[in-house]
């Protein structure tokens, strides 16, 4: 006579599993209740991307016009000294479009550093060393080039329901743009690089 006790045991281990499986489903259910999750929105960012794309508006807007204004010739350094004070005098005092360009200041970084640019005269310094240095302004193969040296955001993105399970998310974006600009009978045509 042959003992049937280990074809039992196989029986048991079947109900075991199918208990484990139905306590750990039952968990999950009990759980989900408690475990909601809340998903960053991506507003912040198409915000900042809006507000550049108004900003490089206004920005080709001036230089049209500050090229318009200069009176020394195409292709001498003198050109370039005029055109820079002209081109930063509106663009750093032009107050009607200041919502567009305070969102250079907000969040800002140079080099991954987090910087504050505060006082009226920090942000004429800013606009005239920083991101728009001289040696960026220059004259290459009968074009001049003016280039915006490249800034950036950093902030942390988190989700609108602080009471939900969510996973901030941080962000950084530089930004940075090159105009070349020619001049063809007695006319400037400005292109971007």
């Amino acid at each position: 006579m042959e003992d049937k006790k280990g074809a039992l045991w196989g029986i048991y281990f079947v109900f075991i599993t199918i208990f484990f499986c139905l306590m750990v489903v039952g968990f999950y259910y009990v759980q989900e209740d408690n475990t909601d999750s809340s998903l960053v929105s991506p507003r912040a960012v198409l915000k900042i991307q809006d507000n550049l794309e108004l900003y490089e508006m206004e920005e080709s807007k001036f230089i049209k016009e500050s090229l318009q204004e200069v009176d020394a010739k195409f292709g001498t350094d003198e050109f370039i000294g005029e055109f820079r004070e002209i081109f930063l005098g509106k663009i750093s005092s032009d107050y009607s479009y200041s919502s567009r360009i305070d969102f250079i200041f907000e969040d800002l970084t140079l080099n991954g550093i987090d910087i504050e640019v505060e006082a009226k005269a920090q942000k004429i310094d800013f606009f005239k060393n920083t991101l728009y240095p001289e040696e960026k302004s220059r004259f290459e193969d009968g074009k001049f080039v003016i280039e915006r040296a490249k800034v950036g955001k950093s902030f942390l993105l988190t989700a609108d329901e602080n009471t939900k399970i969510n996973f901030p998310v941080e962000f950084s974006y530089e930004f940075g743009k090159e105009y070349l600009i020619s001049f063809e009978n007695d006319e400037f045509i400005v292109g971007e690089i």
